[in-house]
């Protein structure tokens, strides 16, 4: 078996979790949960106050008849027209912009590995949670959209015109100050946010749990790695001595095979 564990180079990308139930329910069912932006812990994050509508530039007909042409059938074609006007289609745009973006769910990978500590004190109760590796060539499906997010000292609003923006609204999703930056932040959006969406089983590779993971969840994570997904290499990690420096543990099969090639 590859050692894979040691690679923290594209395609691996990793996703801190807390040692709660849904962790565990997440790894047996192979699923992400993709929340909206309102349970993010960043308040600027997707702040629909940094969409920069530019409604003084946009002709109301022109807009109006846009927005119609884009409807997929007559019927909420002809209940859109019984319900605006060329007069209220501005109006309507800006007010629905915050919905827009609370409609879209988000997921938030690193590339940074186990040995980042901020992260693991941040996403993972302070070493108690776990650390998923994925390789997200094994589901391009699923990572469809991954992209890096864009780290500066202040979020400069978007300019957003709908007849000719295109999708530029959807940056707003992958901006952020960069006192974040210590994340190295990876961002999956998809439509219809606060559910769950399942990944090719295949494409988790690695558990790490962190050095003040309880045995119990250790061994929670065991038992459910070699019911529903035996390939899956589970490790503890020591706690570090030096920065950027750990020492995995293997816990199961998987893991022994893999540190047995490193």
């Amino acid at each position: 078996m590859e050692n894979k564990i040691i690679k923290f180079e594209s395609p691996y990308i990793f996703r801190y979790r807390n040692d709660v139930t849904r962790t565990l329910e997440e790894i047996e069912n192979q699923y992400v949960f993709f929340p909206t932006r309102d349970s993010l812990n960043d308040e600027d994050d997707s702040d629909p106050k940094n969409i920069n509508f530019q409604k003084s530039k946009i002709d109301k007909k022109e807009l109006y008849s846009f927005l119609l042409k884009r409807f997929p059938d007559e019927r909420t074609k002809n209940t859109f027209a019984k319900e605006q006007s060329e007069d209220s289609i501005i109006d309507y745009v800006e007010k629905s912009i915050p919905h827009f973006i609370s409609f879209w769910g988000i997921a938030c990978f690193s590339k940074m590995p186990y040995t980042n500590k901020k992260i693991w004190d941040e996403y993972a109760n302070y070493n108690k949670g776990v650390c998923l590796q994925f390789d997200y060539s094994l589901d391009k499906e699923f990572f469809d959209g991954l992209d890096r997010m864009k780290y500066s000292p202040e979020i400069k609003p978007i300019d957003f015109n709908p007849l000719d923006s295109g999708n530029a609204i959807m940056d707003i999703f992958y901006l952020k100050k960069d006192t974040w930056d210590y994340e190295y932040e990876l961002r999956l959006v998809k439509p219809k946010g606060n559910r769950k969406v399942h990944y090719n089983e295949k494409t988790l590779v690695n558990i790490v749990c962190g050095y003040n993971c309880e045995n119990d969840y250790v061994n929670k994570i065991i038992d459910i790695a070699k019911k529903y997904n035996p390939k899956v290499g589970v490790f503890k990690m020591e706690k570090p001595e030096n920065i950027n420096k750990a020492r995995l543990i293997p816990k199961n099969y998987s893991a022994i095979e893999q540190a047995t090639k490193n």
